[in-house]
């Protein structure tokens, strides 16, 4: 499998990976093994659950008996790993997914009190994912906890890889959809109606 070579960032309280593509995940948890996190905690989505044991992690934390749980529309879940312990969550789903996981993530971190939190997502992904996750900080009581990226940058196969992507169609389109989401985000409007990010 081909894998991006991590960019090792400093240690983190907690390294978080947004759900998708399994080359994101492979390359947050070489980032996590090699000291970018304290506790890694990876996003799994409706049907990424199936891939789960091929990642390499101590454990499943429970998922499977969470999936089973947990009715196919709804199924949204973290995996939260320090060290060889693994436990599974599930996450609220609201219908904006960014906005979901970053308010799981935001809840986590304030219950653990972390101070620092990484970010791990695509490139051109990266900067909705940052903003969502420092409002749904923000919407939440607790310490100052600092928020940065960890950039995944696209094989070189895919579409959406940077030397590729101006002349692939689906990329433009991929493109223009995540432009058109970073200004809904920016605006508020997932935070403002979805029901998956409200205080309760």
């Amino acid at each position: 499998m081909n894998r991006a070579e991590p960019r090792f960032a400093p240690q983190a309280d907690l390294l978080f990976v947004f759900a998708g593509a399994d080359d994101r995940k492979y390359f947050a948890i070489d980032a996590w093994r090699n000291g970018s996190g304290k506790t890694l905690v990876v996003s799994v989505a409706r049907f990424e659950w199936r891939r789960v044991p091929a990642l390499g992690l101590p454990g499943d934390g429970g998922l499977v008996a969470l999936v089973e749980a947990t009715p196919p529309v709804r199924r949204l879940f973290q995996l939260v790993v320090s060290g060889e312990s693994v436990e599974a969550r599930v996450v609220p789903k609201g219908r904006w997914g960014t906005w979901s996981e970053a308010v799981a993530i935001a809840r986590l971190a304030r219950e653990r009190k972390a101070e620092s939190l990484l970010v791990c997502t695509s490139d051109y992904h990266l900067p909705r994912a940052l903003l969502s996750v420092r409002r749904a900080l923000s919407r939440t009581a607790g310490p100052t906890c600092n928020v940065t990226g960890l950039v995944f940058h696209e094989r070189p196969g895919s579409p959406l890889a940077a030397s590729h992507r101006w002349r692939s169609p689906l990329a433009w389109m991929a493109l223009f959809l995540e432009g058109v989401k970073y200004v809904v985000y920016s605006l508020g409007i997932p935070a403002r109606f979805d029901q998956a990010g409200t205080d309760r």
